[in-house]
């Protein structure tokens, strides 16, 4: 990396800025060489490589809407829902795949001895299987964008207009429990069992609360950024708790089978199903693997003479290298630089840092006027009047109010508590399959997504009015920083 790095291309047309995410550079490169096409020849069997992703300080852009040749590479322009299964074979096969290696090689530390040759060859292996499993996290956009658009036509030509309406909820419910559904299980029953209560934090309920953050820590500090939460974290997790959550059972948790469904509508119609479960299980296997991989981390970064935050500053060449050579190949300055701020691309088959600028969503919007409203997609029906936050990012999730209006790009399981004290969420992207889309069915809250635009027309403060009934969705201003 050199002192004077050169702007990043400008993108093609159908590449968009999608979301923010806090990540690592080594996560970022990591992410970018498996979504290169020798990846995805052997995870998925894919002659595809996308032309263009860029990670600018943790705002990713790429063709996040519809990439005609992904499309056309997973057979789709013939069979969307053969093309449908392929891929989620793909992304199961690898995601296996991923799951074994987090569990052979970083646990071998009595193995390895320190001894390099060992911790070089466990490295590769392991990463080899997470870049593998990186074919998945760009193209789930593609692949639920392709799936969302097939079950509507198919709807449409059998006149089943309400199934639309309703957004296709009915068809978005997970095949099965994932971790971020499992872990919202876990804090119902700790709500239960220690209603919330001021004061000292009794043993029983502090040593609970610390098991929780042990097993669920890697959904709320993923890639290995920051501390697991303490038990004083989860103590407010369970203490926001909305009651409608809490008294949700998960044996009433039913899975349709579709019977009323032809039967050419009805795989589809599964597919749907599965890829709902995926939307976050595909993220919280990676960061599952990082949690387990972290003694490996610590085992390199010994071995170099530094600290682990130093090292995923670092690339997996770059570490490979120091590795071999015994001598740290990127200055420790750099690696400073790198902790507060970079950016790396893949452009037409070659990985490179640029410039990092900011992350942010494009040209601001003019803001709304009272009375003045913003439309989107209709996620969960509702209504509700209330005060907008606008998160932008961890930070801002802290400052969210119980019964405010959560405003962001796109909601992340890692919002934690925001999520559960919204008393609505309104999303500038997403689709019909969103995290956003199928959070708020589950809680029941309104939940606008696609605006486009709400966190520039929109600031903290705002008094709107958020109304989501059948397809359409619609956010109006009534009052300025709180005023009605």
């Amino acid at each position: 990396m050199t002192s004077a790095l050169p702007p990043l291309p400008p993108p093609p047309d159908n590449v968009r800025y999608a979301l923010t995410v806090p990540q690592s550079v080594l996560f970022a490169e990591l992410s970018l060489d498996g979504s290169r096409r020798w990846a995805f020849r052997e995870a998925m069997g894919l002659d595809y490589e996308p032309a263009y992703i860029a990670i600018d300080n943790g705002a990713m852009s790429w063709a996040c809407d519809e990439d005609p040749a992904f499309t056309h590479a997973l057979g789709a322009d013939h069979d969307p829902e053969r093309a449908a299964r392929r891929f989620l074979d793909g992304m199961t096969a690898t995601a296996r795949t991923l799951d074994l290696a987090s569990r052979w090689y970083p646990s071998s530390a009595g193995r390895r001895g320190n001894n390099v040759a060992d911790v070089i060859e466990d490295l590769e292996a392991y990463w080899r299987a997470y870049r593998l499993h990186m074919t998945s996290l760009f193209t789930f956009w593609n692949a639920e964008a392709l799936v969302s658009s097939a079950l509507v036509q198919a709807l449409k030509h059998l006149g089943r207009s309400d199934d639309i309406a309703q957004g296709l909820a009915r068809f978005f419910r997970a095949s099965q429990e994932n971790y971020f559904v499992g872990e919202r299980r876990q804090l119902r029953r700790l709500a239960k069992r220690f209603p919330p209560a001021e004061g000292v934090l009794h043993e029983d309920a502090r040593a609970a609360f610390q098991e929780h953050s042990r097993l669920f820590g890697f959904l709320l500090a993923p890639f290995n950024l920051g501390a697991p939460p303490s038990a004083e974290d989860i103590r407010h997790r369970v203490r926001d708790l909305p009651d409608s959550l809490s008294s949700q059972d998960a044996s009433s948790r039913t899975i349709e089978t579709f019977e009323d469904l032809p039967s050419g509508v009805r795989p589809l119609a599964v597919c749907a199903q599965h890829l709902a479960f995926w939307k976050t299980e595909r993220l919280d296997g990676l960061f599952l693997a990082d949690d387990r991989a972290l003694p490996l981390f610590e085992e390199t970064a010994d071995l170099l003479r530094i600290t682990p935050q130093q090292l995923f500053a670092m690339t997996r060449p770059e570490i490979l290298d120091s590795l071999r050579t015994g001598d740290l190949q990127v200055p420790p300055s750099v690696l400073a630089r790198r902790t507060e701020g970079f950016c790396l691309a893949l452009v037409n088959g070659s990985i490179a840092f640029y410039a990092p600028t900011h992350p942010g969503a494009g040209v601001p919007e003019h803001p709304l006027e009272v009375g003045e409203s913003l439309c989107g997609i209709a996620a969960s029906e509702g209504e509700i009047t209330a005060q907008v936050r606008i998160v932008q990012g961890p930070d801002d999730s802290a400052l969210l109010e119980p019964g405010e209006v959560l405003v962001t790009r796109m909601t992340r399981p890692e919002m934690g508590v925001a999520l559960d004290r919204a008393a609505a969420f309104v999303t500038d992207e997403g689709g019909l399959m969103c995290h956003a889309a199928i959070l708020s069915r589950e809680l029941k809250k309104p939940c606008i997504i696609g605006t486009g635009c709400a966190t520039q027309k929109l600031a903290t403060g705002d008094r709107v009015r958020v109304q989501s009934q059948g397809t359409e969705g619609r956010v109006t201003l009534i009052g300025k920083d709180g005023s009605l």
